[in-house]
Parts: structure tokens; C-alpha cells; sequence
């Protein structure tokens, strides 16, 4: 009887044990995924309170500083449009369209891909490929002065004019008119932080992972507006504005 017993015993354990490891093995390689999971969220954690704590740091600097209008030439970019001195341009319009609305005298590069700059606007314009190019890109200059008085991309250029003019398709004049995005007046005194909180339509605004050396925005379903600044913060001041198409003509 009492091997019987120890029979039945040895048969429970057997399959028993199996069982426990399969379990313990289980257990252990939940462990993983229950990490990556606590990650995930402890991360999502740390977004909201970045954004908690971004919200309150614009509401501690106080009002945007206000730009007055008066000055030309006006740029005034509202929803999807770009008005210029009034006259609507549209991103994804033809080089020709944007010469006749912009007039002025710029200088073109002839193939591939044209880049054309209105030096006396403190404009640049870039297009896609083809037989009738169209305009995928603006770059708006509004300062060659970074945050420590430096003067920026002008050192082989002696009184920020080119060498050799027909060869250059950068920009080395500031924009001199009035720039308005969404209601809210920019120029180069503007902090980003001030963009934020006075444009009334948002765009979803918003500084890099790391910094906010190059905030971006939405520009419509298929553009994108981007800022360069004289720093890599929100209190820094820009330094040049883009309006840019990132999808299919």
C-alpha cells in the first residue's frame, strides 16, 4: 500500500513540475513586456508633463509684444494662403505665378531645380523639377544676428553683397516689411514663445525633441512651416521663417 502510495505520489509530482516551469517561464517572460509597457506610459507621463509644464511657462512671461503694421513690403500668411502686398499666392503655383505677383528684380538659377532670390526683399524661393516648375519652398530672412551680436553667413560677403551675384542664391538682406501670421505680427525682436501664445490659429506649433532650435508647424495638409532661431529655446528670437510643401503637388 505504501508504495502504491508513493507511486501515485512520484505520478502527481511529475506532472507537477512541468507544469511550475511552464508557469515560472511564463512569468519570466512577461517581465519584458511589462517593462516595455511601464516604459511606454512612463514616458507618455513625461510628454504631458513637459506640455503641462511648457503651458505654464508661457503663461509666467506674460504678452506678446505687439508688431505694428505699416511697413512693405506686407506678407501676410492666412489658412493656406500667402498674401503679398495683397496679391494671393498660392505654394504649389507656378515659378511664373509667384514673379508676377512678387515683381521686383530676382536672380534665378537655369537648371534642375530653381532657387530664385529677391535680395531685396530678403526672399528665397525653391521649386520642384520640370518644364513649368512649381514653387515647394519660401525662406523668409528677417535677421542675420544671432543672440550674441554675431553677423551670420555674411563673412565673404563685405557689405552682404555677393562676389559674384550671378553664381549666389543666398540671401544677404533682411526682409524690411511686415510678416503676419494668423493675426499675429512678426519681426526680428518676435520670440517664438510670443508666436505661440498670439497667432490665433495654433498650427500646432511646436520646438524638436532636444530643443527648439528649428520649432515646425502645419501649413495645410500638405506643408509645413518651419522657424530657425537665434537660439535653442522658446525665448529665443527668429532668425528666418519657411513655408514649405511636403506633399505631392
Amino acid at each position: 500500500m505504501m508504495v502504491k502510495n508513493i507511486f501515485c505520489f512520484v505520478c502527481a509530482l511529475a506532472l507537477y513540475v512541468p507544469v511550475l516551469a511552464f508557469s515560472s517561464s511564463s512569468a519570466v517572460n512577461e517581465v519584458p513586456a511589462q517593462r516595455q509597457e511601464r516604459g511606454f506610459f512612463e514616458k507618455l507621463e513625461a510628454l504631458k508633463n513637459k506640455a503641462v509644464a511648457e503651458t505654464q511657462d508661457l503663461k509666467q512671461l506674460g504678452t506678446p509684444r505687439i508688431v505694428s503694421k505699416g511697413r512693405k513690403p506686407e506678407i501676410i500668411i492666412k489658412d493656406e494662403f500667402i498674401y503679398f502686398n495683397g496679391k494671393k499666392l498660392f505654394m504649389g503655383a507656378s515659378l511664373q505665378a509667384w514673379k508676377n505677383g512678387l515683381a521686383g528684380s530676382p536672380r534665378c538659377s537655369k537648371d534642375g531645380i530653381v532657387i530664385c532670390v529677391w535680395e531685396e526683399y530678403g526672399l528665397q524661393l525653391g521649386t520642384g523639377e520640370g518644364k513649368d516648375p512649381k514653387v515647394k519652398f519660401i525662406n523668409i530672412y528677417l535677421s542675420f544676428v544671432d543672440e550674441d551680436g554675431k553677423d551670420l553667413g555674411r563673412e565673404n560677403y563685405p557689405g552682404g553683397k555677393a562676389a559674384l551675384p550671378t553664381d549666389d542664391w543666398q540671401v544677404h538682406e533682411a526682409f524690411p516689411g511686415y510678416l503676419e501670421l494668423d493675426g499675429y505680427g512678426i519681426d526680428a525682436n518676435s520670440k517664438f514663445w510670443e508666436i505661440k501664445a498670439g497667432t490665433k490659429n495654433k498650427r500646432e506649433l511646436r520646438c524638436g525633441i532636444k530643443d527648439c532650435a528649428t520649432p515646425r508647424g502645419a501649413f495645410g495638409d500638405r506643408g509645413e512651416l518651419q522657424f530657425r532661431l537665434n537660439g535653442s529655446r522658446e525665448t529665443s528670437t527668429i532668425r528666418k521663417f519657411s513655408v514649405s510643401l511636403t506633399g505631392e503637388e
